[in-house]
């Protein structure tokens, strides 16, 4: 979006109600900006208004109603600021200027309806035409009506603040079931994106009312998206309207459900590249291995089904079946789950003519659209467009791609499959897997078609710089938006929450967590947040106390929760509370006495609690049962050093400094036990090739032995003498 930088400052300075320096900078800037000179008398007639107020409030006169004519003049300064910007978007748009010269002043919302609802009874009396004209009547209906919605795309686009009243014409227009559903699908995208541009209060009741009264499931979601995506908490300050709205919808339990929905649906979306890597390296390749086709030139080619290879290796083709089928059942599992897994494949075919109009992005489809009707009306086309169309989990960005690419593609392949098309035989299956007509219709699948079309406008569109995109990092997570605190859209706070912190997005999950009202942090949330401090966060030691904290007060409500015991005892260890730990990792085994890992974790408690032959009962049994567990030797070594028996703690580090199980932390370990078996050159040796490891370049030495060891040391006899000594030794 072209603005210029000072209008950021004047907006921020109108949100903190500070209007008199607002009205001084933007003053300033109309008086030295050649452009908009047209916009100084509503600027003079507003400072004329404030001018009076200042005078009455100087003489004294104390006005019942100067809070409210303050914010009314706070706001008469918004608008004349978003009028401002819009002008300097609309010349500077390439997606819009050039429109904007056709459209007549003389233009009002009731003429597009009457417009509309034309096309719809034009369609309707197509069947009393002669039959050879029914077609060519048609296309030309179509033709006509693509060019007046698209001007209307832009027009909506590039109008400024809605007037209530033609607000309230266009809920009626957006109801309406004389209207068709596409046009109305298009005209609540041009909304969105003009609020997300230029928050209008009006618009945003628009798209309140008809998310509260559409009965088409595509209009409805639409509105739904429109509503998180442009709920702006700075806004809500200037327009108290905002906030009863939103409380309001937050009564709605399918509201709460859906705009819970809606969020975990955009971060797919966000992860769209992400999908497309394993797709790309562990899913494709698998796939063309199990194929019969190959590339002979710049076309596909069937390779011979007799080959050598099935002759010898006849088992191969049932191999390759498998594995052909266990890469579509993953491609279909991530479809399933909501992975946006056609984004990259579909991004290579936005180039052509159809996607240089910002309005065809956010199109549903329609096979009567006029860059498409040809391809699909050939006859032998048609039955294989409907059947991938129809049947798969296309948005329909990516269902115009497809059949405008469908002609380029067809052409390239084998004779015989061709064969299949023009015979109308040929049924594909889209990767990913079918869609049944059921499941396209639930709102879940129709508001995730729109968000990836949405998506693809933001990411692909040439001129998508001219937009605010939602899809930005934290923006994207809109609702830990402070509009929806005190809602009923908490009630889905903690469960966003966990789905944000298993897709590692861990400052947003912060954000939502912190946007729970104190009244409504129950066990859930106070168990997230818990692991969140557990496994974020930078200062170490506050980290893990919060992490503590939250954990109690989990073991308050249920003091046999079991993942708030194993939180809350890995922050008592992490703040060397080795006692709780301890305690926490015992009440822990009451249920699960067998468990090798809680098992361990009170050794590990024990050892650093010089319980050293608690613990060693307990790793002789674990090493028992499995002699090859590294973890368990690494403990287990680790406390035979410690209790002074070093010629079985050195066996096991002789195994565990194997290539193939040691960690930098043995050598280090080792050469510990080796020093206090009296073993000097030995512990040189390994204390040199650990800090010969790269990843120990910027250890210190000094610091360890001086300070991190120090206690342990003296234990074993070794003195600062010795440890200096040791420096010495190493540095020589």
């Amino acid at each position: 979006m072209q603005k210029l930088t000072i209008f950021n400052e004047i907006e921020q300075l109108l949100i903190n109600k500070r209007l008199p320096k607002a009205l001084q900078l933007l003053e300033n800037a109309l008086y030295t900006h050649a452009d908009l000179q047209q916009f100084i008398p509503s600027f003079q007639n507003l400072k004329y208004s404030f001018g009076q107020m200042s005078e009455y409030w100087q003489q004294g006169i104390k006005d019942p109603q100067q809070n409210t004519i303050y914010m009314q003049l706070v706001r008469k300064c918004h608008h004349l600021l978003s009028d401002i910007a819009n002008s300097l978007w609309i010349k500077n748009s390439h997606t819009i200027s050039g429109y904007m010269k056709f459209l007549t002043d003389d233009w009002t919302l009731q003429d597009s309806s009457d417009e509309m609802e034309g096309f719809v009874s034009d369609v309707a009396m197509l069947d009393l035409a002669p039959l050879h004209l029914q077609q060519e009547k048609r296309e030309q209906i179509y033709v006509n009506h693509e060019r007046q919605m698209r001007f209307l795309f832009y027009r909506m686009l590039g109008t400024s603040a809605m007037k209530k009243e033609e607000a309230d014409t266009l809920i009626r227009i957006l109801l309406s079931p004389t209207i068709d559903s596409v046009d109305r699908q298009l005209l609540i995208s041009a909304i969105i994106l003009k609020n997300l541009n230029h928050f209008d209060v009006n618009r945003f009741h628009v798209l309140a009312h008809i998310y509260e009264y559409a009965s088409d499931v595509e209009v409805k979601q639409r509105a739904l998206v429109g509503i998180a995506l442009s709920a702006n908490a700075n806004m809500a300050s200037l327009y108290d309207e905002v906030m009863p709205i939103l409380h309001h919808l937050c009564e709605d339990d399918t509201f709460v459900q859906e705009m819970a929905e809606m969020q975990m649906q955009m971060i797919y979306c966000l992860e769209a590249e992400k999908d497309q890597r394993i797709i790309r390296d562990e899913i494709m390749p698998e796939l063309m291995k199990g194929n019969h086709l190959t590339m002979s030139g710049n076309k596909l080619a069937e390779m011979d089904a007799n080959s050598l290879e099935d002759i010898l290796h006849p088992e191969a083709a049932e191999q390759n079946m498998e594995r052909m089928e266990n890469s579509m059942r993953r491609m279909a599992d991530m479809q399933r789950k909501g992975s946006d897994i056609y984004f990259t494949g579909f991004s290579q075919m936005k180039r052509f003519p159809f996607f240089s109009e910002a309005s065809n992005w956010l199109l549903p489809f329609y096979p009567d659209h006029p860059a498409v009707c040809k391809i699909w009306n050939v006859k032998k086309n048609r039955n294989m467009l409907r059947s991938i169309t129809e049947v798969s989990a296309f948005c329909n960005s990516d269902k115009y791609s497809f059949v405008l690419a469908f002609e380029q593609v067809v052409n390239q392949l084998p004779p015989s499959v061709q064969k299949l098309i023009d015979e109308g035989e040929a049924s594909p299956m889209p990767v990913g897997g079918g869609v049944s007509r059921e499941q396209q219709g639930t709102p879940a699948f129709v508001r995730r078609m729109f968000l990836q079309d949405l998506y693809r406008f933001y990411r692909l569109y040439p001129y998508r710089d001219e937009f605010t995109s939602p899809f930005n990092r934290p923006q994207a997570v809109f609702i830990s938006n402070k509009l929806f605190c005190g809602t009923r859209l908490e009630e889905k706070f903690s469960q966003v929450a966990s789905f944000l912190m298993k897709h590692k997005y861990v400052e947003e999950t912060l954000k939502v967590l912190e946007n729970v009202s104190e009244e409504r942090r129950d066990l859930q949330y106070y168990l997230l947040t818990g692991y969140y401090w557990l496994s974020n966060g930078i200062s170490v030691e506050p980290r893990f106390q919060k992490a503590r904290e939250m954990f109690e007060k989990v073991l308050t409500l249920d003091a046999d929760h079991r993942k708030a015991l194993l939180g809350y005892a890995r922050s008592c260890f992490q703040l060397r509370d080795f006692s709780t730990a301890r305690y926490a990792y015992l009440r822990l085994l009451n249920d699960d006495p067998e468990n090798r890992n809680v098992l361990l974790n009170v050794a590990v408690c024990e050892v650093s609690l010089k319980q050293y032959e608690e613990a060693l009962k307990r790793l002789y049994k674990l090493n028992y049962e499995d002699e090859n567990d590294d973890k368990t030797n690494r403990v287990l070594a680790w406390a035979l050093t410690l209790s002074g028996k070093y010629e079985q703690a050195i066996k096991l580090y002789e195994r565990l400094n194997d290539d193939a199980h040691r960690l930098s932390e043995d050598l280090l370990n080792y050469g510990y036990c080796l020093w206090f078996s009296g073993n000097i050159d030995g512990a040189l040796q390994h204390f040199r090739q650990f800090q010969m490891l790269p990843e120990n370049s910027g250890f210190n030495m000094e610091q360890e032995l001086m300070e991190n060891s120090l206690d342990v040391l003296k234990e074993h006899d070794i003195d600062e003498v010795d440890c200096q000594l040791m420096l010495a030794a190493l540095q020589a």
